[in-house]
């Protein structure tokens, strides 16, 4: 019908209130225009000046109300000619990237100038300035976008997170969260699911928050029955508490008696005999003779909304944990909520208070959580699970101890010759071998009985292969002896099937892949090769980057929008941005001090620091990559029992690193503080000489070792 072209070309937000369009335009101004139904007209902008940022916008009747990135929030007034400033609250060197406008509270969400740690701002305005009633941190994850409903405050964590908060008008208070597989950048909620946008990924809804709200709520829903305190109403009029009418209530001739739902209802019939009937379920009963019905009553309407149990991993023995909040809601009168654990421990939290038992009466708004003590003696999984009407879920609780690593099983086949590198999948861990120069696939179901259900070579496709990463059910294989990259489809990991196999202009023996979205990333003997596998049957080379830093490329990892070279023949670890994978961009590098990267050859990530391996210094080298424009080595721990350290895996709080020098060995070393390694645990092995590719799952480590031509499973054991 009509547009209008911004001229800063960022129309982040609209708003309007019925006269005015506001519109936030990010250093373009904020905007107020008017519409007749053809064209916009532009009243005025604020501000004019640069500087000024206009992320998004919000009106409470009086007040428009501007989230200005790192100026905070503006309060203006629009009196259809000219915007006013009217007051500004300021956060520091936060972002405010989004507001909302609910009640009497502004609720503006904001990010570090650096991109995390921040969270939600609660604020009133009295007309002339600002308060600041409560503020509530984002966990360390970069919040970016806010929805209100009216009784939760949801906001959008960037890192894979959605949040929710009440407000009571002095403090927030958490709910619930629930994880994502992506980015999410918005959220917002239709009062049936709440949906978040994910970067690179669509849309996803959630239930479990479907405004529900038990002291003052409306619902008229879209088949046109209305719920008051009843957020799913079952009748045309639904109310969860007494109606009162001053000149009476009506009850008419009903003629529906036949389910459960109908139990309960009374009908007017005006003969004289009964002339009130009440349904028991399946036929109407006079008053005088009324008989409750018995069956049916216990199940009827004791069906929950959607919950969901989250998983822990890498906790301590004996030790006590708290699952995530659940809030119940969905219920048409309370029910028993039940629970099964492993755990000789285990206690409900119903509202703050622990309960006796097992099984707990619950209703609508309740908040409940579990306590469960963790295994305390040899690593298992603790699984528990949670039953309320026809909803039942579980969470698994993995614990994971200090101590001896005992050898289990070895696998030996043809295939397996010279095995390379390892990675994980379900029960199947998939072996790239150099001596038969393919992909072999292992059933570790049983790590005491492994068995080999597939193998696929193909000339140059996988000559001598390097390291590997997954997708989905695709395993990418960095091809160094013929300068290429292949793809295998693992889907039947009985059948094994090579994909494509491309040797793109600028590959030239790349020791190593790593996958982020549509684009696998290849560590090359000069650089970086970014490589389109949106299509896996049709890989194309997106962009090439070549670094002196780079010679000898020997593993890559990522984090965030950056990715990590470990350089074999430089000796560096390198950063490179891959924000945009078709121009990437190289923003430090890095030589240890103390020559720890003297033949890397293998690292692995956890949080923000790498730990690389080193086959002449035989220690475990860590880098604190928190930024990525200045590299730092924060520690070089030499393993004692180890002389040759190489491949390595990380689980929890440990890595397990490989010793080639003399025979095979295995040790297990404590990073849980980076600036303190410590070995825990050293076995050794004749079945692992020469470990050159280690993988983990669970309570087992399977060491491929190229001098046995064999794969090697450990348990972990507690002292």
């Amino acid at each position: 019908m009509g547009s209008y072209d911004f001229p800063a070309g960022h129309a982040y937000k609209i708003w309007g209130d019925g006269t005015y369009l506001y519109s936030a335009d990010n250093n373009g101004g904020l905007h107020a225009y008017t519409f007749d139904g053809t064209t916009f007209t532009l009243l005025d902008t604020y501000p004019t000046a640069a500087g000024f940022f206009n992320y998004d916008v919000g009106i409470d009747g009086t007040y428009i109300y501007n989230a200005a990135g790192v100026n905070g929030v503006d309060a203006l007034t629009f009196d259809g000619t000219t915007f006013t400033h009217v007051a500004n609250i300021d956060f520091g060197p936060h972002n405010v990237v989004g507001l909302e406008v609910e009640g009497n509270y502004i609720y503006a969400v904001s990010s570090h100038a650096s991109g995390f740690n921040q969270g939600i701002h609660a604020l009133t305005f009295d007309g002339t300035s600002f308060t600041e009633v409560d503020h509530i941190t984002s966990n360390s994850y970069n919040a970016v976008d806010i929805f209100v409903d009216g009784n939760y405050i949801f906001m959008a964590n960037y890192q894979f997170q959605i949040r929710a908060f009440t407000f009571d008008g002095s403090s927030f208070v958490e709910v619930a969260t629930i994880g994502s597989p992506n980015f999410v950048g918005t959220v917002w909620g239709d009062g049936t699911y709440v949906y978040g946008g994910l970067a690179g990924s669509g849309i996803r809804a959630h239930s479990g928050f479907e405004c529900l709200s038990y002291n003052s709520e409306m619902r008229l829903t879209k088949d046109g029955t209305l719920g008051i305190n009843k957020p799913t109403p079952q009748a045309k009029i639904h109310s969860a508490n007494r109606i009162r009418s001053d000149e009476g209530i009506m009850i008419g001739n009903d003629t529906n008696c036949s389910t459960g739902t109908d139990i309960g209802v009374m009908r007017y019939t005006g003969t004289p005999a009964e002339p009130f009937e009440v349904c028991d379920g399946t036929a109407w009963q006079g008053l005088s003779t009324y008989t409750a019905a018995t069956s049916s009553v216990d199940t009827v309407n004791c069906s929950p909304i959607s919950f969901e149990l989250l998983d822990v991993a890498d906790v301590a023995l004996n030790t006590a944990i708290e699952t995530n909040r659940i809030l119940i809601g969905g219920l048409e009168r309370p029910c028993d909520l039940s629970v099964a654990s492993d755990s000789s421990s285990i206690t409900i939290n119903k509202n703050g208070v622990d309960e006796t038992g097992t099984i707990v009466s619950v209703d609508n708004g309740d908040v409940v959580y579990l306590k469960i003590r963790s295994a305390n003696a040899e690593i298992t999984e603790t699984n528990t699970y949670i039953s309320l009407g026809d909803k039942t879920d579980q969470v698994t609780i993995e614990t994971e101890c200090t101590g001896t690593l005992t050898e289990e099983d070895t696998l030996t086949t043809t295939e397996l010759n010279d095995v390379v590198s390892i990675i994980i999948d379900g029960d199947y861990a998939y072996v790239a071998t150099i001596g038969y120069d393919g992909l072999v696939s292992v059933d570790i179901s049983d790590p005491t009985n492994m068995s080999q259900t597939d193998s696929v070579t193909n000339g140059s496709d996988i000559l001598n292969p390097g390291k590997m990463d997954i997708q989905g059910e695709i395993v990418y294989i960095a091809v160094y002896g013929s300068s290429r990259i292949t793809s295998v489809d693992i889907s039947d990991p009985t059948n094994l099937t090579i994909l494509d196999s491309t040797s793109a202009t600028n590959i030239s023996n790349p020791g190593a892949v790593a996958i982020k979205g549509n684009y696998a990333f290849l560590a090359n003997s000069d650089g970086i090769i970014s490589i389109d596998i949106s299509d896996p049957s049709n890989m194309t080379e997106a962009d090439y980057l070549s670094s002196t830093d780079m010679d000898g490329g020997a593993d890559i990892k990522i984090i965030g929008d950056h990715a990590f070279v470990v350089a074999y023949t430089d000796r560096t670890l390198t950063s490179i941005d891959i924000s945009d994978p078709t121009n990437m961009s190289q923003t430090d590098s890095t030589t240890s001090p103390s020559s720890s990267l003297t033949a890397v050859n293998d690292m692995e990530v956890k949080g923000n620091y790498i730990f690389a391996t080193s086959n002449l210094t035989d220690s475990v080298a860590v880098f604190d990559v928190s930024d990525p424009t200045n590299l730092t080595e924060i520690e070089n721990y030499v393993i004692p029992s180890a002389s040759d350290s190489g491949a390595i895996a990380l689980l929890g709080n440990y890595v397990y690193v490989g010793d080639s020098n003399g025979g095979g060995g295995l040790a297990k070393v404590d990073i849980s503080d980076p600036t303190n390694l410590s070995e825990k645990a050293y076995t050794t092995s004749t079945n692992i000489n020469n470990p050159v590719a280690i993988a983990v799952k669970g309570e087992y480590v399977f060491v491929g070792a190229t001098a046995d031509d064999s794969i090697t499973s450990f348990k972990i054991k507690c002292q």
